[in-house]
């Protein structure tokens, strides 16, 4: 391990540079020889396996690459596919394969510069068989195939893991398109489902059922296939399929090795109280030259905000003026919020963005607003998006104020986002200032028992002012706590992967560790009409999900968190790479590097793609692949007890943990300084950090090693 630190430094030092440069979405054919040669991609086939892990959703692409019909047709060219694309930030890559002729080749994911060094050499000299899959930034991915010889294909496969969210009693995901339309597509690809014995259909866009074959084959099992046309592949926004679910609850666990992993989405939509179904009439108006953002760069975080605060049971319709100051209405009625209608919304809005007004006509648009409300429904509100700055005077303001009172009788809530920042005109009312509409949209909006935002002291973007405004609307449960504990245990060393995007839909993800069991009890409290509320749930075993993935998502989620350390040192980097390396998950410090198996032999050294046989390294892998034998003498105990190990390696513990039932600490533990081997006894005086005796009951000690968890349960008794 210690050859590898300069290459280490040396990494850090190119993913900061590589980190500056932007990288588009793209694939093309290049010859590494004569750099300014270059042609569209052709896709002879598809194939999307979509394999269900509980809370996640393993998408692996098997992709055939072809020169036909491009300029590097002839069997004397050789080319390279270079491609880049993005993936959810929360996506967690763990797999890449390349067939070299008919012998299937599994990547080893070995660390980025060695990587970068081998496949670099083989293009500039040799007709090999390398491939290489890069992670740039927490979305950019990189991969690139040589050499694809004119006249022939290349066949590989990624794979990623992607978090599913609850949505109509279904885990619900998106499957990303990354650079499909930028090649000559096949007319139509495959779709293969692995499905589970609980998940028998597949569901795509507007929960329609995907009809599906049985298959059965040496490569993929039993699984359910359907070949459909590829355009019809292209506009399937979502797909989905049922599972288990309790008060919209989904547990999935596994056991490896006597540890335990877990993974709950919970959608707070179902378990708690449900808020209000919004409807709001949202008026859109761009002044030019109020803000400092152009109508152009406004428009789609406008449309993106309005997707995160909608949820399934809002309705919403769009209002503006046009070049010719007529009122229109993006759709003749309001619509259902689902992803089908959100995303023809976003689409059916850009499309008429050329045709929108860049004047001020906020009076029209709220006169008109009034209007339809009152002759179609009482119960809906107004949303104002505007950076209008034309109706602040006192005269204006109280004036505008009246007559909207007058029409509306009060009884239209009047909510407004005001975008403007560039406003120069300020008020000073009843010793007061205002900028701008302030004192407009203060007081109807008060009036109305709406409320008024704005984007320079409330938020810094029109998402965090768009997400600010649902905070104040949604007001069904406040100060909402969970805990979750297991039949006579309980959970540690947890993550809240997605928390954000899961929050704004009203879910909640947790993943961790856990001991006891079998069952799961989640517990929550909650704030409702000013009085605390407590609901409980227990999920018993025969519901809970099993998934042998939960250990890699677990280290996915983990690298993520060590990845976000703003300049991480040498140290931090080294344990990125060997974590990644040890688990099979991409990084960004490692990389899936394919070889012909002989190549392979030379350049890394033996035939396990699970262990690149880089040098020292082995030696110096502290995460045990077998157990470590935890007992306690005595047990039940009444005065003190030892804590017995029992290791059949070198082992290098890096902390003993005593839990209540509760899942608190209660006493940590000195850990050896040295490596251990065979047994070595720990005493535990049965005493907490505050050197007071710990009350009866049951105890449990976690031992960690590196990433892997131990535990044995101790009872005290007085």
């Amino acid at each position: 391990m210690k050859k590898h630190l300069v290459c280490t430094l040396l990494l850090a030092f190119l993913l900061s540079i590589c980190s500056g440069f932007a990288q588009n979405t793209s694939i093309k054919l290049i010859d590494p020889q004569r750099s300014w040669m270059s042609s569209k991609a052709v896709m002879d086939s598809l194939t999307v396996v979509i394999q269900p892990n509980g809370g996640y959703t393993q998408i692996s692409y098997l992709i055939n690459i072809s020169t036909s019909g491009t300029i590097f047709d002839k069997k004397s060219d050789t080319v390279e596919i270079e491609s880049f694309f993005t993936l959810p930030e929360e996506a967690i890559v763990v797999d890449s394969w390349l067939w070299v002729e008919d012998t299937l080749v599994y990547a080893d994911l070995i660390d980025r510069w060695t990587a970068s060094q081998i496949y670099e050499n083989i293009v500039k000299r040799v007709r090999r068989d390398p491939s290489l899959f890069l992670k740039n930034s927490p979305t950019a991915y990189e991969f690139r195939l040589f050499p694809l010889v004119g006249t022939t294909h290349r066949k590989f496969l990624i794979s990623f893991m992607i978090p599913n969210r609850i949505e109509n009693d279904k885990f619900k995901f998106e499957i990303p398109k990354i650079w499909f339309t930028q090649t000559t597509m096949p007319n139509n690809m495959k779709i293969v489902f692995i499905n589970r014995n609980d998940v028998n259909n597949l569901y795509v866009s507007n929960d329609m059922d995907l009809p599906m074959n049985d298959d059965n084959d040496m490569f993929f099992g039993h699984y359910k296939s359907a070949v459909i046309p590829m355009q019809n592949f292209l506009s399937y926004n979502t797909y989905g399929y049922k599972s288990n679910f309790k008060d919209g609850i989904s547990i999935t666990n596994y056991n490896v090795a006597g540890e335990k992993y877990y993974h709950m989405i919970m959608d707070l939509n179902t378990l708690t109280p449900n808020r209000k179904a919004l409807k709001h009439l949202v008026l859109f108006e761009y002044v030019n030259g109020k803000s400092k953002i152009s109508f152009e760069n406004t428009i789609q975080p406008f449309l993106d905000a309005l997707d995160i605060t909608y949820s399934a049971g809002d309705s919403i319709n769009i209002m503006y003026c046009d070049m010719i100051s007529d009122v229109k209405l993006l759709f003749p009625d309001f619509i259902e919020v689902n992803p089908e209608s959100i995303g023809k919304l976003k689409s059916e809005f850009q499309k008429v963005q050329s045709k929108i007004s860049r004047s001020a006509f906020l009076p029209l648009l709220l006169n008109n607003a009034v209007s339809l409300l009152q002759t179609t429904d009482t119960t809906g509100s107004v949303v104002v998006f505007s950076n209008n700055d034309e109706l602040g005077s006192l005269d204006i303001a109280n004036t505008f104020i009246k007559l909207i009172m007058d029409k509306s009788k009060g009884k239209i809530p009047f909510y407004f986002l005001d975008h403007g920042s560039t406003s120069n005109k300020k008020y000073s009312i009843n010793s007061v200032n205002y900028i701008g509409n302030e004192y407009l949209y203060i007081n109807l909006s008060r009036a109305t028992k709406g409320e008024y935002y704005n984007i320079w002291s409330n938020a810094n973007s029109i998402g965090n002012l768009f997400s600010i405004f649902f905070n104040g609307v949604n007001t069904s449960y406040k100060d909402l706590n969970y805990y979750i504990l297991t039949s006579d245990g309980f959970v540690y060393q947890t993550f809240e992967p997605y928390k954000s995007i899961l929050s704004s839909k009203g879910m909640l993800s947790s993943l961790g560790k856990y001991v006891g069991g079998p069952d799961f009890i989640i517990r929550l409290t909650f704030m409702l009409d000013d009085k605390p509320h407590i609901k409980e749930v227990k999920i018993t075993d025969d519901v809970i999900i099993k998934s042998n993935a939960l250990p890699q998502i677990w280290v996915g989620n983990h690298l993520k968190y060590l990845e976000a350390i703003a300049k991480p040192n040498n140290s931090t980097v080294q344990d990125i790479i060997k974590i990644s390396m040890d688990n099979r998950v991409l990084s960004l410090y490692t990389a899936f590097l394919a070889l012909e198996p002989w190549m392979r032999e030379i350049l890394l050294g033996g035939d396990d793609p699970d262990d690149p046989g880089l040098s020292d390294i082995d030696d110096e892998i502290e995460i045990l692949n077998s157990e470590l034998g935890i007992s306690a003498h005595p047990n039940p105990a009444m005065i003190n007890t030892n804590l017995i190990f029992n290791s059949p390696l070198e082992t290098n513990i890096t902390s003993i943990d005593i839990y209540d039932l509760n899942g608190s600490v209660i006493r940590k533990l000195n850990v050896p300084t040295h490596s251990i081997k065979g047994e070595y006894i720990i005493f535990w005086d049965l005493l907490d950090d505050f050197g007071r005796p710990v009350p009866e009951g049951a105890y449990f000690v976690i031992v960690n090693v590196g990433l892997k968890s131990f535990s044995h349960k101790i009872i005290v008794v007085k």
